[in-house]
């Protein structure tokens, strides 16, 4: 499971086999040390990541089970060997527009009736 926190991405995944856990993916070169994740209650073990905007494939690599696929993740896409890769989508920054105050309607004079009599 992948998610948004703040700038950063979580990734996590359960695992109660493990000595160890990484994620490799596009984003560190399929490099299956570069990004160990820590262990967490109960087998949950998780890594957080800051990420530039685009759409990124990885995995998970467990020492003692190998190459693990994340199905909750935003998808997964065949690979070349023929396994799934989970796909990660990092949208670009939204600039919101600025939001004015609302300008003081100025109060329009009231025109005079002249009354006949």
């Amino acid at each position: 499971m992948v998610e948004r926190q703040g700038h950063r991405w979580v990734f996590r995944m359960h695992s109660d086999q493990s000595e160890q856990m990484y994620v490799a993916g596009d984003f560190n070169h399929w490099s299956p040390t570069q990004c160990p994740m820590r262990r967490g209650v109960e087998g949950m073990w998780e890594c957080e990541l800051r990420l530039p905007p685009g759409k990124y494939r990885f995995r998970y690599y467990c020492t003692k089970r190998g190459w693990l696929t994340d199905w909750a993740a935003f998808g997964v896409e065949r690979n070349h060997t023929g396994g799934w890769d989970s796909i990660l989508l990092v949208p670009a920054r939204v600039a919101w527009p600025v939001r004015r105050r609302p300008t003081r309607m100025k109060a329009s004079p009231v025109p005079r009736l002249k009354l006949a009599v």
